[in-house]
């Protein structure tokens, strides 16, 4: 009996040693495994976050390029506006221009037939004048 004594003795001693070499490795692979959970959960939370920034980012540029994208809307509608007025005006001075043609045409056809007339008026005066001088009759008292 004291043999079986002896052995349940060191039976128990290697079971605790065992107990306690399992318990040191069970709680530095739960050590290990809590720092990699908790590394791989704040690199998730830091890359949730990066995320986040990135959608903020993200969303106010597209708010900037909806905001580009009406204000070129509204200059485009006014470019259409100016276009519509200017051929309006075109349309307008195109018909002034003919008018003002047809004026000017009115009036080159009477400035000619003036100008004939007139023409014809100097000459027949120039002849009476030249004949009036050159008559014996005419006596030059101007410069007495």
């Amino acid at each position: 009996m004291r043999k079986l004594a002896e052995r349940s003795q060191v039976a128990s001693k290697e079971i605790t040693q065992m107990t306690s070499d399992n318990v040191q490795q069970a709680k530095m692979i739960a050590d290990y495994l809590i720092d990699n959970v908790v590394s791989g959960i704040q690199n998730a939370s830091q890359m949730v976050q990066e995320i986040a920034e990135a959608s903020s980012a993200q969303s106010n540029n597209t708010k900037e390029v909806q905001e580009s994208i009406s204000q070129l809307d509204a200059i485009t509608q006014q470019n259409s506006a100016a276009s519509e007025q200017s051929a309006s005006a075109s349309e307008q001075l195109a018909s002034q221009a003919k008018a003002l043609q047809e004026m000017i045409q009115f009036y080159k056809i009477n400035a000619n037939e003036n100008m004939d007339k007139t023409r014809s008026s100097f000459y027949k005066a120039t002849v009476q004048t030249t004949a009036l001088l050159d008559s014996p009759d005419f006596e030059d008292n101007t410069f007495e």
